[in-house]
């Protein structure tokens, strides 16, 4: 079993995942995605007031269905690692479940609708 584990570990090490990250993903039951975090944190590059979810989603062409579930877990994945600060909706109740859909939900009834790179990150 051991050596199956370092075999995954290596291969995932190859990807950019490391044992940590990928402890934690298979607690909250999938892998992360590194490279949409990375294309994330680039896309956060440079900007110091920080990004609409939409607006950075739209920009990667994670629109719809799994690419939007993947793009959801990445970010909250970078928010959870400390790495960005996100913006919560203060009345998403008031949207269309059509506007509430393109947020992004962490499960616990937050709504996020910006995102900035954390300063010790820039």
């Amino acid at each position: 079993m051991k050596e199956q584990s370092n075999t995954l570990a290596a291969k995932l090490s190859a990807r950019g995942i490391t044992r940590e990250q990928m402890a934690a993903g298979l607690i909250d039951g999938m892998l992360p995605a590194p490279n949409l975090e990375h294309r994330i944190l680039d896309k956060l590059k440079g900007k110091a007031g920080g990004l609409s979810l939409i607006e950075v989603r739209a920009s990667l062409g994670a629109q719809k269905g799994k690419a939007k579930a993947e793009f959801d877990q990445a970010v909250l994945s970078l928010y959870k690692n400390r790495r960005v600060y996100l913006d919560r909706h203060d009345h998403p109740l008031r949207l269309s479940d059509a506007e509430r859909r393109d947020l992004v939900f962490d499960g616990a009834g937050t709504y996020y609708v910006g995102i900035t790179l954390r300063g010790d990150f820039d």
